[in-house]
């Protein structure tokens, strides 16, 4: 599965049985209708993985942006 610059995936709903994230999930601007639409193509018993890892001492502070999103 790929995403876009835009929100809308170009499949119909319930046809993928697994997704994945890598190292991309905290550059999503729109990280909820993402969420939204990738969930939308998963079927009913799909599974995603979102693999985030950073290192804390890089200055991004992606930990302050986890916790914005209500993520930690």
């Amino acid at each position: 599965m790929y995403t876009r610059a835009g929100i809308f995936l170009p499949w119909q709903d319930n046809v993928f049985s697994k997704a994945a994230a890598i190292e991309t999930f905290y550059f999503w601007p729109a990280w909820e209708l993402s969420l939204k639409e990738i969930f939308r193509v998963l079927m009913p018993s799909g599974r995603i993985n979102i693999e985030m890892a950073w290192n804390k001492d890089d200055g991004i502070g992606y930990s302050k942006r986890l916790e914005k999103m209500n993520l930690t």
